[in-house]
């Protein structure tokens, strides 16, 4: 006699054949099954069990539905409510199922850190009495200890209008500040003389930001194209970089996987003659990016907060432009590039002592 209660037992007891153990069987399965599926409902966590398909029910993929009373019932009219926030508060839950909002999600505007698709109307600074021919744009990546990044940013931009600071998810937990367009004089006024740009980035310095004792961080330097007289100054620029890979990795200061990486040096793939008839080159993440509309790239620098690292910097590229301006095709050389810019020792002051 089947324990008194016992379903399965009433049921063989009162049928009395071998149908009614069959059906006894498929009960004690389904109520096993009901009550692995409830106590999975009880500690119900949304990364951990991704997707649970039953019959009738109403689960799915970051959502919690209440347990069904038996198998087979109708599943709950009560549409499910989601475990975690959403950054789209646009669509309905049900919309919402099989969408991974974070692929596409875009943080909430900043009041001091922008998106890293963020473009303003270029300001451009240069000195009163200054006509310059062309600009510089510098992309500064710093890393920070601290979790409020943004107010972070507003005490190191302090209200200026020549930095603004952007994402960027190559950056472990930071930032990059990104100058408007500056000239050659506005560059030597505010960044060798202690000027706004000098004093920007002793801020970042002293509120613990941290460049060039990190992985990831680099310097990037912008130039508007209008800096280049043809195609041939461009060529000679380029040679210069690229066919001086020893003396190119000793002025980034980069750890050559880290170069290869952000800053490729290698001209397998797209030659510098191509590069520089096209006026492209065959990615973004290369030692000279050309595929910007307005500016060609120099993306090889070790990241700094170091006022002197910055123009030492800045001065090697405008250095190359100059020397390769007028340097003929048949004699410019590393050699013929030093001599120049000892020649011009006051103009490049961070630089001479280092090449």
């Amino acid at each position: 006699m089947p324990p008194e209660g016992n379903e399965a037992g009433r049921l063989i007891e009162a049928s009395g054949g071998q149908s009614a153990i069959s059906d006894a069987m498929r009960m004690i399965r389904e109520q096993e099954r009901l009550r692995v599926l409830m106590d999975e409902f009880e500690t119900y966590d949304p990364d951990e069990i991704r997707h649970r398909a039953m019959d009738n029910s109403c689960v799915t993929q970051g959502y919690r539905a209440e347990p069904l009373a038996f198998v087979g019932a109708d599943p709950p009219t009560e549409q499910p409510t989601t475990t975690q926030s959403s950054p789209r508060e646009d669509i309905s839950p049900e919309e919402a199922v099989g969408i991974n909002f974070w692929d596409s999600w875009t943080p909430p505007p900043d009041r001091f850190i922008h998106n890293y698709s963020y473009k303003p109307e270029p300001i451009m600074h240069s000195t009163t009495d200054e006509y310059p021919e062309y600009y510089f744009g510098l992309e500064i990546e710093a890393e920070s200890d601290v979790h409020d990044l943004s107010s972070l940013a507003g005490r190191i931009v302090d209200g200026n209008s020549v930095v603004y600071c952007k994402r960027d998810s190559s950056i472990r937990n930071g930032f990059e500040m990104v100058t408007h367009p500056l000239s050659w004089g506005y560059v030597k006024e505010h960044i060798r003389e202690n000027g706004v740009l000098c004093k920007m980035l002793d801020r970042a310095s002293e509120f613990g930001m941290k460049s060039f004792k990190t992985k990831t961080c680099g310097m990037h330097i912008h130039v508007g194209q209008e800096a280049f007289a043809g195609t041939l100054h461009l060529y000679k620029f380029l040679r210069m970089i690229y066919n001086n890979k020893r003396f190119t990795k000793r002025m980034a200061r980069r750890a050559g996987s880290r170069l290869d990486s952000w800053a490729s040096l290698d001209t397998k793939y797209m030659s510098i003659d191509q590069m520089a008839e096209e006026k492209r080159s065959i990615s973004r993440h290369v030692a000279v990016n050309l595929n910007n509309e307005h500016t060609f790239e120099v993306r090889i620098f070790r990241g700094t907060l170091n006022p002197d690292g910055v123009m030492r910097n800045i001065c090697f590229v405008r250095s190359l432009i100059e020397y390769t301006r007028n340097a003929p095709l048949d004699e410019y050389s590393l050699k013929g590039y030093k001599e120049y810019v000892r020649h011009n020792a006051k103009e490049y002051i961070e630089l001479v002592d280092k090449i």
